[in-house]
């Protein structure tokens, strides 16, 4: 009989001992992982050793662990709580005991969180009621071994943790920005600094400058993968700037020994634009997403939506959507603006039900959420998203544009 219990402190050399055997792959690959894991258990700002959960079998050996990674992502004025999973794993002699679901069900009993997201394993998470709800990037690799160094106003220098401040201050700029991202404070970057060097999670920083001042950012692998690939996470408060700092960035990562850059970002991107060549188009990057309570998540994102149902002329007090096993209610005053979101009563059928104005299951509701499609491309994929008239399909659509995806997760 396996018994689910939050860890402490004192599991702190178990949990690293076992998580570096479960995902490295290498002596080195082990060693970051193992890193991590310490991190994770002895500092980190958003995670204490109770955020590792344990099945331990009996005799008191961790058959299987998980962490749950704190993070708030933000879009403008939204912002959205989020539990990333991860470090997911069950000793090879414990495995085909249903311990990964036992975990994941303390996970999604946790309260105050809009979102669980996961990067892991293709289709298994859907077995735990998750769908790929964002799936960014897109863009291609960007060869950069026969780049010349720049001539203009944009440099870029390695940070320091005496640049905290500033990258905090270009963080809170980018709220003004329509993006989904993962903001730091200044405590947060004092953290990306102290990481321990082997650890999986830390990365170089690069600083951007422009005309004397800080305008971005740039973070990346610190070695290269197959064929001097460097991954890229880069990150522009005035876009002005985008052509020279692309030259800059990728002279820069030329220098550092990368052959080619994989950056982390659409396939329309300024950086993409800017650059003087492509090569191969990359694989998406693939998070699972799961919401189990969609007026949770509405009601995080109520900033960003009553902004852009401001000039939306919705004729009904409530603008009601159901997602098959829970209804919310958008609820407006006198004068057209949204004010508040709340449960509403479920319908038995809501594709059926006049009282609703869209029926859209919770997969798709995410990703109109995390604007990764709209409500005419969600419709197609998926059959059982029904909205009633064309004024719902405008407030829907108004609600819910695309946005693009710069997502460098705090872990």
């Amino acid at each position: 009989m396996y018994r689910i219990r939050r860890a402490s402190a004192v599991d702190t050399d178990e949990l690293v001992r076992l998580n570096a055997e479960l995902h490295g792959t290498s002596d080195r690959g082990r060693a970051e992982i193992g890193s991590w894991t310490r991190d994770l258990l002895t500092g980190h700002p958003t995670v204490a050793p109770e955020d590792f959960l344990i099945a331990e079998a009996p005799g008191g050996t961790i058959a299987a662990t998980l962490v749950e990674i704190r993070q708030t992502w933000r879009c403008g004025a939204a912002s959205l709580p989020v539990v990333q999973v991860e470090l997911v794993g069950t000793a090879p002699e414990h495995r085909g005991n249903a311990l990964t679901g036992a975990l994941l069900d303390v996970v999604h009993r946790r309260e105050g969180v809009a979102l669980h997201a996961i990067e892991g394993i293709a289709h298994f998470y859907r077995h735990f009621g998750y769908d790929y709800g964002l799936v960014p990037g897109g863009a291609p690799l960007l060869p950069v071994a026969d780049i010349p160094d720049p001539d203009g106003p944009v440099s870029v220098r390695r940070a320091t943790g005496a640049d905290a401040a500033e990258l905090a201050a270009i963080d809170h700029r980018r709220l003004s920005t329509v993006e989904l991202f993962c903001p730091r404070t200044e405590a947060q970057w004092r953290y990306e600094f102290a990481r321990h060097p082997e650890s999986l999670m830390c990365q170089e920083i690069d600083v951007i400058s422009a005309a004397g001042a800080t305008v971005g950012y740039a973070i990346h692998s610190r070695w290269s993968g197959p064929a001097g690939v460097l991954h890229l996470f880069p990150a522009l408060t005035d876009p002005r700037w985008w052509p020279q700092a692309t030259a800059a960035v990728l002279a820069h990562l030329r220098a550092a020994g990368a052959e080619a850059v994989h950056p982390h970002v659409e396939a329309d991107h300024p950086l993409i634009r800017h650059a003087p060549r492509t090569g191969a188009a990359q694989r998406r990057d693939e998070w699972y997403t799961r919401a189990a309570d969609p007026t949770a998540l509405l009601r995080a994102w109520l900033p960003a939506l009553r902004d852009r149902l401001s000039g939306i002329d919705w004729p009904h007090p409530t603008l009601r959507i159901d997602t098959y096993h829970a209804a919310t209610d958008l609820c407006f005053d006198g004068d057209g603006t949204l004010h508040e979101v709340r449960p509403a009563p479920r319908a038995h059928y809501p594709a059926r039900d006049e009282a609703v104005h869209a029926a859209i299951p919770p997969g798709a509701l995410v990703e109109l959420a995390l604007g990764q499609r709209t409500i005419d491309e969600a419709a197609i994929a998926w059959p059982d998203l029904r909205v009633r008239g064309e004024a719902a399909t405008a407030a829907l659509a108004a609600a819910f544009p695309r946005i693009p995806v710069h997502l460098w997760p705090f872990m």
